[in-house]
């Protein structure tokens, strides 16, 4: 089915599966894709199972008191309510008493004494006095006297109890320096002890953290007494103690700064500080009662005054007086327990100590606001500032505004007055949520009191003295006096007198009796009279003279007469009290003497005076607490899982989009049909399922865990799925930007975690962010999700979910979800468009042009007309004027030198370059008239390279591109093709386990796979055997049928065997085009006769000449050309006329025959013309003067230039370390500087992400608490209100309510009768209300209680200011007053301390992560080079070249270290340019600093040894990028949930030990270490406002010491394996530790015809003799594989060298061939070093290491030609190198490439260049594998030429090669192996002699039936084996009888020494040479026989001689059918 032009289903089911198995075939990996994200999801289901969430029922807060109501209530109210606990419901109290305290009975009665000044003066001046009658009696016969008795009394009865509860050990004097002392009291002060700090360990460690700092001297010094000193000692001595100091500090001693200082601002203040007015009361008070106890335990004289009051108060007058309402026994068992019990002494003593340390003098004026700002900076530095008050002018007289100016900590946040999102919960944390309980809320209520106060006075004066005013005192700080106090208690002496008729509403007016008496001491006189009282009992009682004592102590009050109504209050939780209303009692002396005075009546009364005022929160219903999942919103924790979990399939999907590209796959799929977007399909689709299984993977834990609950699981699942599209989207667009898979994959994760860092924008701006500014962040994909999820997790928290209904609900603005989403698709659109478009105009090596097709001929499969190609703009043309016609069923050879531009054609027809000129036309892929497409159409591809699929087998790469190029009968058609392979077994081997041959035939059955109607195959028998390639011709000959196949090939003989036309390409013209049946003329009309003449006189071979001459001017229609050495004549006869007659030479044929009969000569030989001799004649000019086949015909150069090009010698001296070292850097250097995309990748990237990063981290909100808030219910607009009106028609309060209903509608207030159905009403309808109801207001009685909505930031100070503007109207009964609160917070500290800004300080600390992402990069990018470098064989080359192991590790190791040196640099810069104090402040940066550079230490040999694993550079840089990214988060991850969940000693000693464990693992030193640091300095920055220093310096402290002292361990230790593995050290411990079998003796068999002398070597510590010209020996050398390998067998264990021995001799060429996987490459891998033999030896008998050209190029691409020479000269040590790059140059024709960098250059002229490299120095011995490989025949030439001379030098060769008919040229000796095993070693002569009397006779057919004439030709000519069939043609080979005389010469030299080595394979015994069993006829006769039988059937032919291919198949077939035993002479 077809989806479009653009996309085809059947191929997108095909890559699909192709993915599916590479994954499946990737275990490791996989398994890594899919593990790490469980680990991170599963790390968050550990912590949801710690912290779950918790049920909370309906519940109420407390009460709290205002000042107002006291000072001691007050402050009990806060110390037991700071938890503010959440109670039952069902028991509701509108007020707090906290009658379980014992030490409420204690407030109570000091309370009362400080609100009566008579009491409180009675107490205060009994120390100075010592008047204890006077004292007592006043005491006692007060009005509050009963209530304080009634007090006492419960106190005494609570003693036991008190007892119980604190225990035996409580020490009141450790309260502050005992943590358990501190948790008892509150069992005194609340009833239930206070509780102690229960946090997970990982808290408490840090709240434990050591205290550098100590105490603080200038603290100590501005404390007022030794106790206040030690205090601050015993507070502070922990860190828990110090942030206590810290909020107790400006209690104690704080200022309160006020102005601008005017007269009526200072009565003001002065009428506000009531409260610290008492608390110096309270000093006084506490310190005369310490005083009087003190004087009583201690003064023997107060003693006895103290006993005779009791004494007196025992005696029957006194009784009789008090008549029995005074219960003595009571009083004085309380009061000798309090004289008697230490510890009642120590409490008060401790009381008074205390109170000591606050300061009363808190109020100064200041001028103006600035002056107010700068004072307050200056105490906040003496840590005394408290509050600053800023009056402002009102509008109006009656308009009172004000400012409270207080530190940012101590005030919510001012930028918004209440959470935009609502959630769940009461906001009731006292610490974090009720920062204006920390003072605020007080100074409030205070100035307002004041305010009421200063107005009412002002208007109380005005009417009383006709507006006289007051003066002012004058500006200073502002004294607290007596006489404040002295105003204070009369104004409180009209006050009710007990709480009981407060309750009641009734006030009794006190009865304040004044006994009026002419003479005390005649009153006293008379009563001793008439009670017989003595007077030294009334001296005593009296003191003598004090009659007002006595005066005093009979003015009781008498209590009988008690009215019993008792009223309980329905809305108090108090404990049932009677409220007595009493008669009034008459003292004595009132009896005696008559009335008392009355009250002036003019006096100033304040009404307010007589009102309590309570705050209250709000009650709330039921709901669940999930602190855990509120921590995961707050901090976008989920949203950074999912990042973190898909780091690594976002690496991977990118670089296998890249991957594809780069290795050629997607060009040659897209080249062979595969359509545009079938393979973008196929990829979206794979990557979208893996991140599909992650996002479910995600899901499930979530909702398994309980973090998520409400959502719907399909509405996220899709909404994750839109998000996920969208990263492919992202993927896409990355995929196109980079063109290296390595930088690619690692760049684009970084891209991908850049992205994140929009959405700290949306968290840190919030709703200050203009909708633009959100479009714009969003345009981020993860921006988008994350501000999406935020939505999300809002919903969950707020037990909705998000669904479908609710994700596209309301309006865009309002719903961050439904934007979100939004975006995701947009993004998608806008990331696949970008990367779309990119890659449309994006012009590179993988770009894909479709080629145009047009209607052609059907013959005609493709045609070029006048086509220019130039790489560069203005460069040199590659291709010009180009004209070709590919026709079908015909094979066209693309001939021509290396860069010719035969690639260049073929890049022109599979659309990979486009030409500049001209017109490239393939024909119409489908029917121009029914439109049905045409699959045959499609092209069928073979790559120069084998481009394939590592992970794929045979049979699956066909299984795809069947799938690619058909549309049906896939599977019929692999068959066909896998049966035409013979691929048997192999078939099953995936791509990279296939040897290369078996590559090669996969490649090229891919081409002809879909029988395509063009075919281009593109040196397809590249590195192929001589019989996988005769396998291959035969595959292209079976192929080829009505095809149009194009041939580009280096092999002559391939191309004139399997091509009918050729076109001969030079310098991109194509110089020459002949057809088939040219070629034919041109192969049979021409003929090569080469004549081997005996040694006769100079007459005798004149005559021979003349004779033959005479001969050949005979012959009719022939030209013939001569030439002539001294033992040889040659030949060339040519056809003279133009027809199509065969040549008629059979004259010439016979007279040969006669003369070699008649023993004038000594052999001939004849051939036709080849293909081999037209390239040359056409590249006649390029040839140099010493090519073998353009001079004697004998192979041999006419002479040899001295030493070569290799002129320039290498030096006497040794090249030094340092030397090398500098080469080494400077190729590094050029390398670098050239590859930029690496060095971005390495420096560049990671550093704009640290910049980028940084600057997004740097963003903070724009100040929480910059802004101003005026105090109304306009804060809070349309929210509901209520009220409760239970005022009982009271007047004054009456108008309190009426001015709070005054701004009332029915819809937006609700009014109760009682606050008990407000309190209902609230919890029953919180949902009904939830974001609009804030607050409210209870006038019950006295009773004033603001209630608030905690969720409004400033609920409680709008409403209180609304009762206290109310009670001013009603004060003032003038409803146009109004006061204006404002807070205006005072940002004084460096930095405020709120969760805002602990995230902050958290996320600055998470730049420790993107520290640990960019230095990952810095780190792994190291391995592209280096496994590059090993990869390509650069790393073995210069250790050939004398760069030792440790040499190139240590330049490595420094050139990786400076690399990541200057990335620490770089990072230090923008530390340094962004100054963020978590990196930057005091030691930050040093310890950074440090802990990167042991980083760097122990991580680079980390990657040196571990990038052995890799044979991919690309997969090595993901892999260990993300491998040390998830290393470093899963250690880390699993450290903080021991820190989170450990809650034991063996848990803390696990974590521990782990975290010590992780530390061999450099990434988790690393991040460990960062995250140390940050957590040190937060912490520090944290205690540092509570002044405690606990940082620890990096550098001096242990901080870090763990950290760096296993990064040095480690990096050592990484160190020495990698030296170990690479000095193969540990291999060789594992061989000798499993017994790798010694080599065993071997016999050898054979004749030996020279005499040596010998030398002695020492090998494996023993002896050997040895022959004086060897330079090589090799003996019993075997190799078998452990794993899969070696030739590609693929099998476990498999044996590929067995037992091979042989010797290389000095000046000697040794060709080692063989088979593809016959073991060739893996006998050089060993002798260069690379592998280790698994037995036998090998030993260089040589000065000089061996020099090493290997099969594949090994050249640094981005050297130019120069360079590389320059570079390898440097190592060998070459003298001259200007020379050296000259003479290079010039004799390798690469002049015009002297600039060209190595990877632009043609593969011929990379091989030319890798073998003149290997040439270079002196080495003795050259190991050459495939040298001419990709060469074509005239440059092989030149490698001939270099071989030969490097001989004539001395110096030996050990060569292999698969152009084997040519290798006999240069080798003196050469060696076959089958299947690892050594089946002969002979001269190339002796091997033809044995195997090589034959010829290959072509035979053109012309009408002939095929099968009858194949059968006349083997009945003809005996031909059993080897004939071929071509298209017109067959070739067959001929046996024919050795001539005698066999020469010994070789290529016209004479072996060495005149010696050879045979083997003996036939029988064992040795075979007579020449002998042949199907040789039927001498080469004369077949000469004669093939002309005649030519002849008669008008058959035109060729024959030549074979060669050393054809030898070479002969010696394995023989090997195969005698399976003979092996023979060995050694020469």
């Amino acid at each position: 089915m077809k989806l479009s032009k653009h996309a085809d289903c059947m191929q997108i089911r095909a890559l699909l599966k192709k993915d599916y198995l590479v994954r499946v075939r990737q275990p490791w990996m996989t398994f890594v894709q899919y593990l790490w994200p469980c680990l991170i999801f599963a790390a968050l289901y550990v912590l949801r199972d710690r912290f779950q969430a918790v049920e909370i029922g309906d519940c109420q807060f407390p009460t709290r008191n205002l000042q107002a109501n006291g000072i001691l209530p007050f402050f009990q109210s806060y110390i037991c309510t700071f938890e503010n606990e959440c109670t039952d419901v069902k028991n509701y109290a509108e007020t707090e008493d906290f009658y379980d305290a014992p030490v409420t009975p204690v407030v109570n009665i000091v309370q009362i004494i400080l609100d009566n000044a008579a009491l409180y003066d009675a107490i205060v001046t009994l120390p100075i006095d010592r008047n204890f009658i006077a004292s007592v009696t006043t005491i006692v016969t007060h009005p509050k006297f009963k209530e304080i008795e009634r007090n006492g009394d419960r106190l005494v009865k609570m003693l036991p109890e008190i007892r119980k509860k604190i225990g035996d050990n409580f020490d009141i004097l450790q309260l502050f320096s005992d943590d358990r002392t501190f948790s008892k009291s509150g069992n005194i002060l609340c009833g239930r002890p206070f509780p102690r700090s229960d946090n997970i360990r990982f808290v408490d460690n840090i709240l434990y953290t050591p205290d550098y700092a100590g105490a603080d001297k200038d603290e100590i010094d501005v404390m007022p007494t030794p106790y206040c000193k030690q205090l601050y000692l015993d507070v502070t001595n922990t860190n828990n103690g110090k942030i206590t100091w810290r909020f107790l500090k400006p209690i104690l001693q704080g200022k309160i700064l006020y102005g601008p200082t005017s007269e009526r601002n200072d009565e003001i203040m002065k009428m506000a500080n009531q409260t610290f007015a008492d608390m110096g009361r309270l000093r006084d008070f506490f310190r005369a009662l310490d005083t009087t106890l003190h004087q009583l335990r201690t003064e023997k004289e107060a003693r006895e005054s103290f006993e005779s009051l009791i004494e007196l108060a025992k005696s029957p007058l006194v009784q009789m007086i008090a008549g029995g309402n005074v219960n003595i026994e009571l009083i004085e068992g309380m009061l000798t327990g309090i004289l008697n019990d230490d510890e009642v002494a120590k409490a008060v003593k401790t009381i008074a100590d205390i109170f000591d340390c606050f300061s009363a003098d808190r109020f100064i004026p200041v001028a103006d606001e600035r002056a107010l700002e700068d004072r307050a900076f200056e105490l906040n530095r003496k840590k005394l500032f408290f509050a600053g008050v800023y009056f402002e002018n009102g509008t109006a007289e009656t308009d009172v505004t004000y400012k409270i100016r207080m530190r940012t900590d101590d005030t919510p946040v001012t930028v918004e007055n209440r959470n935009r999102f609502w959630f769940p919960g009461p906001e009731a944390s006292f610490e974090l949520d009720m920062r204006y309980h920390r003072g605020f809320i007080q100074i409030q209520h205070a100035v307002d009191m004041g305010i009421i106060r200063q107005r009412k006075k002002e208007k109380f004066t005005k009417e009383r003295s006709g507006g006289a005013e007051e003066s002012t005192p004058a500006e200073g700080e502002l004294e607290l006096d007596d006489e404040l106090d002295r105003e204070d208690d009369e104004d409180k002496s009209v006050e009710t007198g007990s709480d009981e008729e407060a309750e009641e509403g009734i006030t009794s007016p006190a009865s304040n009796v004044e006994t009026t008496t002419e003479n005390l001491s005649q009153l006293y006189a008379d009563l001793s009279k008439r009670l017989n009282v003595s007077q030294d009992v009334l001296d005593r009682f009296g003191g003598g003279s004090n009659s007002s004592a006595l005066d005093d102590f009979l003015d009781f009050k008498d209590d009988e007469d008690e009215d019993a109504n008792t009223e309980l209050s329905a809305t108090t939780t108090n404990a049932p009290k009677p409220s007595l209303r009493r008669r009034k009692r008459q003292s004595l002396l009132e009896l005696f003497f008559g009335g008392a005075s009355k009250k002036s009546s003019d006096e100033l009364e304040y009404k307010v005076a007589k009102e309590k005022f309570y705050t209250k929160q709000f009650p709330y219903p039921k709901y669940t607490k999930d602190d855990f999942k509120k921590g995961l919103y707050l901090a976008q924790s989920i949203q950074m899982t999912y990042f973190i979990a898909l780091i690594v399939h976002v690496a991977a999907a990118v670089r296998q989009k890249i991957w594809m590209k780069e290795s050629g796959n997607s060009m040659l799929m897209r080249s062979m049909g595969l359509k545009s977007g079938s393979e973008t399909i196929s990829w979206i689709i794979t990557t979208f399922i893996e991140i599909s299984i992650v996002f479910l993977i995600g899901l499930i834990i979530l909702y398994s865990g309980g973090i998520l609950a409400y959502s719907s699981q399909i509405f996220l699942f899709c909404y994750l799925v839109a998000f996920g599209v969208c990263m492919i989207g992202f993927c896409y667009m990355c995929s196109m930007f980079f063109s290296s898979a390595s930088i690619g994959s690692v760049s684009s994760v970084i891209l991908f975690l850049i992205t994140f860092l929009p959405y700290i924008i949306i968290i840190s701006l919030g709703a200050t962010l203009s909708a633009a500014g959100k479009f714009v962040a969003n345009l981020s994909f993860s921006t988008a999700f994350c501000y999406a999820w935020r939505h999300v997790m809002r919903l969950e928290l707020q037990h909705r979910g998000a669904n479908f209904t609710s994700a596209f609900q309301g309006a865009i603005a309002d719903n961050d979800l439904k934007f979100g989403i939004l975006m995701i698709l947009l993004d998608a659109l806008i990331y696949f468009t970008i990367g779309y478009l990119y890659q449309c105009f994006k012009k590179d090596d993988t770009t894909f042009h479709t080629v145009k097709r047009i209607k052609l001929d059907k013959s005609i499969g493709a045609d070029l007309r006048n086509v220019d190609v130039t790489y560069e703009k203005g460069g040199k043309k590659v291709l010009s004027d180009v004209s070709v016609t590919f026709r079908r069923d015909e094979v066209t050879c693309l001939l021509g030198r290396n860069g010719a531009g035969k690639s260049t054609i073929i890049k022109l027809l599979t659309g990979q370059v486009l030409p500049d000129v001209g017109d490239v036309h393939l024909p119409l892929d489908y029917d121009f008239i029914s439109g049905i497409r045409n699959n045959a159409e499609k092209i069928g591809l073979c790559p120069q390279n084998d481009v394939l699929i590592p992970s794929l087998t045979a049979k699956e790469h066909l299984q795809l591109y069947a799938r690619i190029k058909l549309t049906r009968g896939f599977d019929t058609e692999v068959s066909r093709t896998l049966d035409n392979l013979k691929m048997g077994p192999y078939q099953h081997y995936r791509a990279s386990d296939l040897s290369g041959g078996f590559k090669r035939r996969l490649c090229i059955a891919i081409a002809f796979l879909g029988s395509p109607n063009l075919v281009i195959l593109d040196e397809p028998c590249s590195s192929v055997d001589t019989k996988a390639r005769k396998y291959i011709w035969e595959l292209i000959q079976t192929l080829r049928k009505d095809r149009a196949v194009i041939l580009a090939t280096h092999h002559l003989d391939e191309a004139e065997c399997l091509s009918d036309k050729i076109v001969m390409l030079e310098n991109g013209k194509a110089i020459l085009e002949q057809s088939q049946e040219e070629l034919k003329k041109r192969f049979t009309n021409t003929i090569y006769l080469k004549i081997f003449l005996r040694h006769q006189t100079d007459p005798d071979r004149t005559a021979l000449i003349a004779e033959l001459s005479k001969l050949l001017d005979g012959l009719a229609d022939t030209r013939y050309e001569m030439s002539a050495t001294l033992n040889q004549l040659d030949f060339k006869i040519a056809s003279s006329t133009n027809d199509n007659e065969v040549l008629n030479i059979e004259p010439l044929l016979e007279h040969m025959a006669q003369l070699k009969s008649s023993k004038q000569i000594e052999a001939f030989e004849i051939r036709n013309e080849n293909l081999l001799n037209i390239f040359n004649t056409v590249n006649a000019g390029d040839l140099t003067s010493s090519d073998p086949m353009l001079l004697n015909g004998n192979g041999s150069a006419a002479s040899h230039i001295p030493n070569g090009f290799h002129g320039p010698k290498t030096s006497d001296s040794k090249l030094g370390t340092f030397s090398i070292m500098a080469t080494l850097f400077r190729k590094r250097m050029r390398h670098f500087l050239r590859n930029y995309r690496l060095l971005i990748c390495l420096l560049v990237l990671p550093t704009v992400f640290e910049i980028i990063a940084m600057g997004f981290m740097t963003i903070r909100p724009p100040g929480e608490y910059d802004q101003m808030v005026n105090f109304s219910t306009a804060l809070y607009p349309g929210s509901a209100e209520f009220y409760t009106n239970a005022t009982d028609a009271d007047e004054y309060r009456s108008a309190i309510v009426d001015d709070l209903l005054g701004h009332c509608t029915d819809d937006l207030c609700t009014v109760f009768n009682s606050s008990l159905d407000a309190y209902r009403w609230i919890l029953s309808t919180s949902d009904q209300y939830a974001e609009r109801r804030y607050g409210g207001i209870t006038v019950n009685k006295e009773k004033n209680v603001v209630w608030y909505n905690n969720k409004g930031y400033h609920s409680m100070p709008t409403w209180l200011n609304m009762l206290d503007t109310a009670v001013l109207r009603a004060e003032l009964d003038n409803p146009s007053y109004t006061i204006r609160t404002i807070n205006h917070p005072l940002k004084i500290e460096e930095d405020d301390l709120s969760i805002s800004s602990i995230l902050q300080q958290v996320a600055d600390a998470g730049i420790s992560l993107i520290m640990l992402l960019a230095f990952s990069l810095v780190v792994a990018g190291a391995s592209v080079y280096i496994v590059s470098e090993r990869i390509r064989g650069e790393k073995l080359q210069q250790r050939l070249a004398g760069v030792n192991v440790l040499t190139y590790w240590t330049v490595t190791y420094i050139w990786d270290a400076l690399i990541f040196l200057i990335a620490v640099a770089l990072a230090v810069i923008v530390f340094k340019a962004f100054a963020i104090p978590a990196y930057v402040a005091r030691e930050q940066l040093d310890g950074i600093c440090l802990l990167l550079v042991f980083y760097g230490f122990a991580s680079i040999p980390a990657i040196h040894l571990f990038e052995k694993l890799f044979t991919d550079a690309s997969f090595a840089n993901m892999s260990l990028f993300c491998l040390n990214v998830i290393t470093a988060l899963g250690t880390l991850t699993i450290i903080i949930l021991f820190d989170v969940l450990g809650n034991s000693d063996q848990s803390e000693q696990i974590r521990n030990f782990l975290n010590r464990a992780f530390l061999v693992l450099p990434q988790h030193a690393l991040a460990d270490g960062l995250i140390e640091l940050s957590k040190n300095y937060i912490t520090a920055e944290i205690f540092k406002r509570y002044y405690i220093d606990s940082y620890k310096s990096p550098l001096s402290s242990d901080l870090l010491s763990p950290h760096l002292i296993a990064l040095v361990v480690m990096g050592l230790i990484f160190m020495l394996l990698n030296v170990a593995i690479e000095y193969k050290l540990i291999q060789r411990l594992v061989n000798r530790i499993t017994g790798v079998a010694q080599p065993k003796a071997y016999e050898l068999n054979g004749v030996d015809t020279t005499d040596y002398s010998t030398v002695i070597s020492r090998v494996d510590g023993k002896k050997k003799s040895i022959t004086a010209d060897q330079i090589l020996s090799v003996d019993n050398l075997r190799k078998r594989y452990r794993s899969y390998g070696g030739g590609g067998g693929g099998a476990s264990g498999q044996e590929v060298v067995k037992d091979v021995s042989f010797k290389l001799h000095y000046g000697e060429c040794f060709g080692l061939l063989g088979t593809n996987g016959a073991g060739k490459s893996t006998i050089f891998a060993i002798l260069s070093g690379e592998l280790l033999p698994s037995g036998g030896s090998f030993t260089f008998y040589s000065n000089h290491g061996p020099s090493y050209c290997p099969q594949s190029n090994f050249l640094d691409p981005l050297l130019t030609v120069e360079e590389v020479i320059e570079f390898y000269g440097k190592l060998r040590n070459i003298d001259s190198i200007d020379k050296l790059v000259i003479e290079t140059l010039k004799e390798y024709h690469l002049e015009v490439y002297r600039k060209v960098l190595v990877k632009n250059l043609s593969g011929g002229n990379r091989r030319k260049l890798c073998v003149a490299v290997a040439c270079f120095g002196q080495s003795e011995i050259i190991l050459m594998d495939e040298p001419t490989s990709d060469l074509d025949p005239v440059t092989r030439s030149i490698v001939y030429s270099t071989i030969e001379r490097l001989n004539a030098q001395n110096r030996s060769i050990l060569l292999t090669s698969h152009s084997i008919s040519e290798i006999d040229r240069i080798c003196q000796r050469i060696a076959i192996l089958k299947d690892g095993e050594l089946l002969t070693v002979d001269t190339p002569d002796r091997l033809k002699e044995r195997f090589g009397h034959s010829y290959q006779v072509t035979l053109y057919l012309e009408g002939i039936r095929e099968v009858d004439f194949l059968r006349v030709v083997k009945r003809e000519f005996d031909v059993t084996r080897d004939i071929i069939l071509h298209k017109n043609c067959v070739q067959f080979v001929c046996q024919v009888h050795p001539d005698v005389g066999s020469l010994r010469e070789e290529n016209g030299k004479p072996h060495k020494n005149g010696h050879v080595t045979i083997v003996l394979n036939e029988t064992g015994n040795g075979v007579i040479p020449g002998s042949s069993n199907t040789a039927t006829r001498t080469a004369s006769e077949l000469f004669l026989k093939l002309h005649r039988f030519a002849q008669t059937n008008q058959l035109r032919y060729t024959i030549s001689r074979c060669q050393m291919d054809q030898i070479f198949e002969n010696v394995l077939q023989n090997h195969e059918e005698d399976h003979a035993n092996l023979g060995f002479v050694d020469s």
